[in-house]
């Protein structure tokens, strides 16, 4: 039958959390076995040390230099509040209605 894209990115999801679990499971045997590389017809597998990874145990204590301060977001058109206007007949400065077509077949 025909899939969804919410089909194709849930199976999509299964698919990868499986294989993050096959990872898993073969990295955790290399370790038990003291192994660092296996090599097979196929392929090779070897275990490799991920780059460290920082971890904040508690970002109150940071320094203000390790902290970064977003600017606030610019304030975005409320196209409800403007359409809701609009079609009560009240002019809104900067803005209009626009009626497009489109081709419905049933």
């Amino acid at each position: 039958g025909v899939r969804t894209m919410e089909d194709l990115a849930a199976r999509h999801a299964g698919l990868q959390r499986a294989a993050e679990r096959g990872r898993k499971l073969i990295l955790d045997l290399m370790q038990s076995a003291q192994r660092e590389h296996v090599t097979t017809a196929l392929f090779s597998l070897a275990i490799r040390k991920n780059p460290p990874a920082v971890v904040i145990d508690c970002a109150a204590a940071l320094p203000p230099a390790f902290l970064q301060y977003p600017e606030p977001p610019p304030p975005v058109p409320d196209k409800k509040a403007i359409a809701a206007a609009l079609k009560a007949g009240i002019e809104v400065p900067g803005a209009h209605a626009e009626q497009a077509v489109r081709l419905d077949i049933r």
